[in-house]
C-alpha cells in the first residue's frame, strides 16, 4: 500500500510540475511593463488607453499604478535610492531630469523620437534639462509646454441674469471689483463675483502670473534681469492685496478658503459665482461635468496690461528607467502612444493641454479653440538657468528644497487672517530666500557656479527667450 501511495504521489507531483511548466511555457512570450502615473486627471483614461494597447499587443501587459499626489515625492525618492523605479514613469517636479541623469536612472529615447517625430510637437516641447539633455531625448511630453496658463472662466447664465455683456467683460481690477459688487448686491448675497479654492499651489501660480503685468522682470520667484530671488516684488504684493480686497468686499466668496478645486467648479456651475480663475485644464473639467454655458477670457490685470505664464517649466511626461529589462516592448508602447495617446486620451480628459500640433482636428467642445488661443498668447519662454548650465539645476533643487514658505502659502495666510502684516511677511521670506541663495552657492559642490549665471541681462520680458539669446550670453 505504501508503494502504491508513493507511486501515486510521484505521479501527481509530476503532473503538477508538468502543469506549472506548461503554464510558464504558454506565457513565456508575455511581458509585463510596470508604469507609474502622477497625474490624477489621467488615472482612468490611462487605464482605458492601456487596455486598448493590450488588445492590439496581446503579448504585452501594462501594470499601471496611480501615485497619490501627497505621496509622490516620497515614493519617487525611495524608488530612486532603492533602484525600484518602474519601466515607465511620469516625471515629477521634485526630481529633475538633470538629477535623474546624474544618478543614471533614465534611458535615452532618441530612437523613439527622431527629428521627423519631434517636429510633430509644439515649439518649446523639446527643452534642455526639461525633456532633453546634450542633444538627446529623455522625456516624452504629455502636456503642452504652455500648460499652466491661467485665465478667467465665466458663467454665461449668471452674466445674462445680471445684464453683463460678454463683449464687455472686466479687463482691469477696478472693473472686476465693480461687476463683482453689483452681482453680490443684486443677488442679495446669493451670488459672488469670484469663486476660489484653498489650494496654495494655485495661488502660487495665479499670483505669479498676475504679478507679471506689474513686475514683468520677476517670475517663478526670481528676478531674471538682476539674477536673484524675488518674493516681495510690487507685482506679487499688489496681486495678493487684490485678492484680500475682493474677499473683504464680498467679491471673492468666503467659502473659497474651504473649497477643494472640484467643489469650486461645482459652485461655479451651479451659478453661485459669475467667474472662476483657473488653468488651461479647467475647461476640460467643466466640459466633463456636462456644463456647457460658459466662456473664457484673459485674466483681469491691474490696469488691463498683458501678463504672461512661463512656458516649458517642468518635465511633464513619460521617462523610462535605465534598468528596464523590456526596452523593446517599452519602445513599442511609446510609439503607440505617439500615434494614439493625444487623440484618444487628451481629446477627452485634457484637450487644451496636448503638446502635439493639430492633435485635435475637431475641437472636443465649443470653447476649446479660445482656451488654446489664450494659452498660446500668454505663455512665453523665459530664461531657464539650468539650460545655461546644467549645474544650476542641482543648485536650484538644493536651494528650493530648503525654502520654508512660498507666495501661495503667504496668500492663503493673509486671506485667512493668520498673517496680519503682509509687507513684513513678504520682506521676511524674501530675505530668507536671498540669504539661502547665497549660502547654497558657497557650498563646495557649487564653487564653480557664478551668481552671474542667474542674470539674463539680454532678456526682454514679454518676448520669448531663445537659443540665440543663450548663445549671446555664453
Amino acid at each position: 500500500m505504501k508503494k502504491v501511495l508513493a507511486v501515486l504521489t510521484s505521479v501527481l507531483f509530476g503532473i503538477m510540475l508538468f502543469g506549472c511548466s506548461a503554464t510558464e511555457d504558454s506565457n513565456s512570450d508575455n511581458v509585463t511593463i510596470t508604469m507609474w502615473n502622477t497625474f490624477p486627471e489621467l488615472n482612468e483614461a490611462l487605464e482605458d488607453f492601456n487596455a486598448d494597447f493590450e488588445e492590439e499587443h496581446p503579448n504585452i501587459n501594462i501594470e499601471l499604478t496611480n501615485i497619490p499626489v501627497n505621496s509622490q515625492e516620497q515614493t519617487y525618492q525611495a524608488a530612486v535610492s532603492e533602484d525600484t523605479l518602474p519601466d515607465i514613469f511620469t516625471m515629477i517636479e521634485d526630481i529633475s531630469l538633470t538629477k535623474m541623469l546624474e544618478l543614471d536612472k533614465v534611458q535615452e529615447l532618441d530612437s523613439v523620437f527622431p527629428e521627423d517625430i519631434k517636429d510633430q510637437y509644439l515649439e518649446n516641447s523639446w527643452t534642455e534639462s526639461i525633456t532633453t539633455a546634450d542633444d538627446h531625448t529623455y522625456v516624452m511630453p504629455l502636456y503642452s509646454p504652455n500648460h499652466g496658463t491661467y485665465m478667467m472662466y465665466y458663467n454665461e447664465e449668471v452674466l445674462d441674469e445680471y445684464g453683463i455683456d460678454e463683449s464687455n467683460l472686466p479687463e482691469t481690477w477696478d472693473d472686476f471689483m465693480k461687476v463683482g459688487k453689483e452681482i453680490y448686491e443684486e443677488s442679495d448675497g446669493e451670488v459672488y463675483g469670484l469663486m476660489g479654492v484653498k489650494e496654495s499651489w494655485m495661488y502660487l501660480q495665479l499670483i505669479d502670473q498676475l504679478g507679471t503685468a506689474i513686475s514683468p522682470e520677476t517670475t517663478n520667484d526670481m528676478n531674471y534681469k538682476e539674477g536673484h530671488p524675488s518674493l516681495n516684488s510690487k507685482g506679487e504684493k499688489e496681486s495678493i492685496e487684490f485678492f484680500k480686497e475682493m474677499l473683504d468686499d464680498n467679491v471673492l466668496a468666503p467659502q473659497s478658503l474651504q473649497n477643494e478645486e472640484d467643489k469650486a467648479y461645482a459652485l461655479f456651475e451651479a451659478g453661485k459665482s459669475a467667474f472662476i480663475f483657473g488653468g488651461n485644464w479647467t475647461g476640460s473639467h467643466l466640459n466633463s461635468d456636462g456644463f456647457e454655458e460658459w466662456g473664457v477670457a484673459h485674466l483681469p490685470t491691474k490696469h488691463g496690461e498683458p501678463y504672461y505664464s512661463e512656458s516649458s517649466r517642468a518635465s511633464n511626461g513619460f521617462a523610462v528607467s535605465k534598468e528596464t529589462e523590456h526596452l523593446s516592448e517599452v519602445e513599442i508602447y511609446l510609439e503607440y502612444a505617439i500615434d494614439h495617446l493625444y487623440d484618444n486620451v487628451f481629446s477627452e480628459v485634457a484637450p487644451s493641454t496636448s503638446p502635439k500640433q493639430d492633435s485635435n482636428e475637431t475641437p472636443p467642445f465649443a470653447q476649446y479653440e479660445e482656451i488654446d488661443k489664450i494659452s498660446n498668447d500668454v505663455a512665453l519662454s523665459v530664461p531657464i538657468p539650468g539650460a545655461r548650465d546644467a549645474g544650476l539645476v542641482s543648485f536650484d533643487e538644493d536651494y528650493s528644497s530648503k525654502l520654508k514658505k512660498h507666495i501661495g502659502e503667504v496668500t492663503l495666510g493673509y486671506l485667512s487672517g493668520e498673517i496680519k502684516d503682509l509687507d513684513g511677511e513678504l520682506n521676511e521670506i524674501d530675505q530668507q530666500a536671498n540669504n539661502l541663495f547665497k549660502e547654497t552657492l558657497k557650498k563646495e559642490k557649487y564653487k564653480e557656479l557664478s551668481p552671474d549665471l542667474f542674470k539674463f541681462s539680454n532678456w526682454e520680458p514679454f518676448t520669448d527667450y531663445t537659443d540665440e539669446d543663450y548663445e549671446e550670453l555664453n
